[in-house]
């Protein structure tokens, strides 16, 4: 048992760690100050949260790339004989997007060092594609009271809830049976033609195309949804491109935990619990309810005492959302009584007092004098109902 545990470590750990992104890239060209672009140029490119480092050099067309990588924070690192070195922090590049740093070299030594900071966020000049991204820190911040992702949706123009979502009231991950399935009407195109990926992977049932996982705010890193003139790659749904990242590990340990409540004590009663009531009707007592949603996330290096040390390389991340609900909603029902049965409805009233006329369809529509049917009009038959 103690050796099937040891081999099952490894697995956990590193399956996490391929690519999560399609077209997530950093691109630009490199050029002297005469606007002449130079080939052959060392570019680097270095993750800042982790520290990991990607390297490659420009062509004979002074252009460098680097694919497939994750959103967050970048440093572009350029060197080369010559010219004074050249770094560029502060790249925040987002979820798919193809962010262009040009580069232009100062003639000078390699000990000289230029370093230029990088707009807050850059200008997306790839692609014509029509959407937006929310960050994690509006993912986080932003009121939520259902904690249902999709409900961020609706925040970004030309998007609204479709007429699947229903009973979707942030049932954390449950799917269907709990109806908290979600569809997404973008510009007028049916919730059916939507496309939802996690980390690149499809996670929409395949008969009406909606949203089955809705995962925990405080573990996702950014939300993207694409509404028009996307790139082909995205062939098989026409309407809106629904986009989820999962945060990843750090070089440091962090986390959250949460615990959200919602009862009886602090929610206003239902509008229509205690609607019109009878002078002589006593108010109901608001209807029990309960919720707590409750969680953890938490991230960091990979780190066995004596044995490995994933800093800069390898990352693991953890989450985990509980959800107890208690509710009660007690009705009312109305049976007639045995005067009633035998056709005297001389106490019958509607709710605010008012009597309730029986009006005879066999006589022109007059009221059944003081309210009351005769016996020989009434059918045997539901009297022993």
């Amino acid at each position: 048992m103690r050796a099937t545990f040891v081999l099952l470590i490894p697995v956990l750990l590193f399956t996490p760690l391929f690519a999560q992104t399609s077209s997530t890239e950093v691109l630009g060209t490199v050029t002297d100050t005469s606007g002449s672009v130079v080939p052959r140029v060392e570019v680097t490119l270095t993750r800042v949260a982790t520290g990991e480092a990607r390297r490659t050099a420009t062509n004979t067309e002074g252009i460098y790339s680097f694919p497939l990588i994750e959103p967050g924070e970048y440093q572009v690192d350029v060197t080369m004989s010559g010219f004074k070195s050249t770094k560029i922090s502060n790249i925040n590049v987002l979820y798919q997007q193809r962010a262009r740093v040009d580069v232009t070299l100062e003639v000078g030594q390699l000990n000289q060092t230029v370093e230029v900071q990088a707009e807050a966020r850059l200008l997306n000049t790839e692609d014509a594609a029509v959407g937006q991204n929310i960050e994690s820190n509006r993912v986080v911040e932003l009121p939520i009271g259902s904690r249902n992702i999709a409900h961020l949706a609706i925040t970004i123009p030309g998007v609204q809830f479709g007429p699947g979502m229903g009973r979707a009231t942030g049932t954390g991950a449950r799917t269907s049976p709990n109806g908290s399935t979600v569809e997404l009407v973008a510009n007028g195109q049916p919730g059916q033609t939507q496309g939802v990926t996690l980390d690149g992977t499809d996670v929409k049932e395949p008969r009406y195309n909606r949203m089955t996982l809705t995962p925990t705010l405080d573990a996702i890193a950014e939300f993207k949804i694409q509404t028009a003139a996307y790139s082909a790659e995205y062939g098989f749904s026409g309407g809106a491109q629904v986009q989820m990242v999962m945060k990843s590990g750090t070089n440091q340990f962090h986390g959250t935990m949460y615990e959200f409540l919602r009862n009886s004590a602090l929610d206003a009663e239902n509008y229509f619990l205690n609607f019109e009531l009878a002078p002589t009707e006593q108010r109901k007592a608001k209807n029990a309810f309960r919720r707590n949603q409750f969680g953890v996330w938490t991230a960091g290096p990979v780190w066995l005492p004596k044995l490995f040390n994933g800093k800069n390389r390898t990352f693991w991340s953890f989450n985990y959302e509980g959800r107890r609900e208690v509710s009660a909603s007690p009705q009312t029902a109305w049976f007639p009584t045995q005067a009633m049965r035998d056709g005297d409805f001389s106490s019958f009233r509607s709710r605010p007092g008012a009597p309730v006329v029986i009006y005879d369809p066999a006589d022109g529509g007059r009221p059944f004098p003081n309210n009351v049917i005769p016996a020989i009009r009434i059918n045997p038959a539901p009297r022993t109902c």
